[in-house]
């Protein structure tokens, strides 16, 4: 008999101990010696099948060694949530070249946490944190036997957390998108929207969720601000909801975003903007100041000295040496003078159209900075 047999055998015989074991549960009765004994050989069968298939043997579907290696032990043995991972690899396979949103959440306990109960204990407060990754698929669902993972081919995707403050960063990183087998077994599960709760939210600390969007679900699920309840929030608001990272991200990934993300986009960054022209033009300042006083000093220097008088004597001075920590000030200014030039050019400042005057392009040309169009 054929692994595929065995483990179907296998099966039949988890389901069978399984539903007698519930009856058990329904008569609240636990211990029962002869299904114990049962499940004690299941176990065993469990860990012979998982032996074979990494000694080579296959069932001839790669999703379903996969399943039996790692995913036995952490509830994902039954056919529904199988069918998941089919429809998941079946998605992904012929959605090539389309965007892809991975949503990883976790449930986090923020306290107040209490050794002893008393009658006035604060309410815990709980959160959903969220991590995405955003790529464009390059192939098929891969599954890693031996690393225990999924991935979602991706040349370059990129990430960010909710605990990121500048929700317009995205961190890229090389290579695919990895799916742990842990985060697997919430595949399906929207936790609900990522923020700070108070008192009884139904959350469990160690419950956790797992959504994956391909093509249009991801441009749709960035028009809501990734929200469940966005309808709600722009009948609110009486305007649209578009999350403007995701003209970044797809300006990143090297594909254009429609026009709704480009105006909110161009609409956020303004007053960031105006923050890097105001921050430039006072590090200008500084720089000429600066400037100014090294070249006057260097117009009083003879042969490499500089005599002054205090109004008592004079005192000669090694010029370069007098004026090095106004050259280490002026390299300073400098140097943040091109970071707040490569931040307006990682914003697409100049990209977009929002230097009317030339202003960043003739700074970037000035300090050797160059202007991406990417």
């Amino acid at each position: 008999m054929g692994i595929q047999e065995d483990l179907e055998q296998y099966r039949v015989q988890v389901a069978e101990v399984s539903g007698q074991r519930n009856e058990l549960k329904r008569d609240l009765e636990f211990r029962n010696k002869p299904i114990e004994e049962k499940e004690k050989a299941l176990y065993e069968q469990q860990k012979a099948l998982i032996e074979r298939i990494k000694k080579g043997e296959s069932t001839g579907d790669g999703l379903l060694d996969f399943s039996v290696i790692h995913l036995f032990g952490l509830g994902l043995s039954k056919d529904e949530q199988i069918q998941q991972l089919r429809d998941l690899q079946s998605t992904i396979n012929s959605n090539g070249d389309s965007p892809v949103l991975v949503l990883n959440q976790a449930v986090e306990n923020y306290g107040p946490f209490y050794m002893f109960p008393g009658p006035n204990q604060r309410e815990p407060m709980f959160g959903i944190s969220s991590k995405l990754r955003l790529g464009i698929i390059q192939g098929g669902l891969e599954f890693n036997i031996g690393a225990g993972n999924l991935t979602i081919p991706t040349t370059t995707h990129l990430r960010r957390e909710s605990r990121d403050h500048d929700i317009l960063r995205w961190y890229p990183e090389q290579g695919p998108i990895t799916l742990d087998s842990h985060s697997l077994t919430a595949l399906g599960n929207r936790l609900g929207n990522t923020g700070i709760m108070f008192g009884n939210t139904g959350l469990r600390q160690f419950d956790h969720g797992l959504m994956i969007y391909t093509g249009e679900e991801v441009e749709e699920w960035f028009r809501k601000g990734g929200r469940e309840d966005s309808e709600q929030l722009l009948r609110r608001a009486r305007k649209q909801i578009a999350d403007p990272s995701y003209f970044l991200a797809l300006s990143l990934l090297d594909r254009e975003a429609p026009d709704e993300f480009r105006e909110a986009y161009i609409e956020t960054i303004r007053p960031n903007a105006e923050k890097i022209l105001e921050a430039i033009d006072n590090l200008r300042l500084k720089e000429k100041a600066i400037l100014g006083k090294i070249q006057e000093i260097k117009g009083k220097s003879r042969n490499g000295k500089l005599t002054l008088n205090d109004g008592e004597r004079f005192s000669t001075y090694d010029s370069d040496k007098y004026i090095a920590s106004d050259v280490k000030h002026l390299e300073g200014v400098r140097e943040k003078i091109i970071a707040n030039l490569r931040g307006a050019i990682g914003l697409r400042i100049p990209q977009l159209g929002l230097d009317e005057n030339g202003y960043f392009a003739a700074h970037c040309k000035a300090y050797d900075v160059e202007i991406s169009l990417e």
